[in-house]
């Protein structure tokens, strides 16, 4: 658990802002040319840490490392840092 974890928490940030600038662009190809406007990076990693926070499920169940309170806490960890990544995307926009 203890490098799988690691590893995950040390790629969140770059996969973030990596995901924020495909949507930047999909946006850019796909929904402005219907009439709305254009998004820029920091718009879509919040609107995609925003969508991540709604959709996000993490099923402790099948992970058998991750029982008990070890689950309940990555969980809390997870909007720990949706919320730390949007009050600094925040800041950007």
């Amino acid at each position: 658990m203890g490098v799988a974890l690691l590893l995950a928490l040390l790629l969140i940030v770059p996969v973030t802002i990596f995901r924020g600038y495909v949507l930047s662009q999909l946006w850019h190809w796909f929904v402005v040319p219907l009439g709305v406007t254009d998004i820029g990076i920091a718009w879509a990693i919040g609107l995609s840490v925003l969508v991540t926070l709604f959709t996000f499920r993490y099923d402790i169940q099948t992970d058998k490392d991750m029982q008990g309170w070890t689950g309940a806490i990555v969980g809390f960890i997870i909007v720990l840092i949706s919320w730390g990544m949007g009050a600094l995307v925040h800041l950007f926009m």
